[in-house]
């Protein structure tokens, strides 16, 4: 039950994460603040980070049972 409830929590992290990214991205490119760039960098760090969790922890456990299973 355990490995349920962290794969879980790890899902909507990494869900936040992207999302939370791409809105900070979002909310950069439409304004023209002084801290554009800092901004930027942190909502890409969050998204890269989200999108790593998600291929690291989802897609590749998912291909690996796929390959083992002719």
């Amino acid at each position: 039950m355990g490995a349920k409830i962290r794969r879980t929590v790890l899902f909507v992290v990494m869900a936040l994460m992207i999302g939370g990214g791409g809105y900070i991205i979002e909310r950069q490119l439409l304004s023209h603040h002084a801290i554009f760039w800092r901004g930027l960098f942190m909502g890409g760090f969050l998204l890269a980070f989200g999108i790593y969790l998600l291929i690291d922890d989802f897609i590749n456990p998912a291909l690996r049972r796929l390959r083992a299973n002719p």
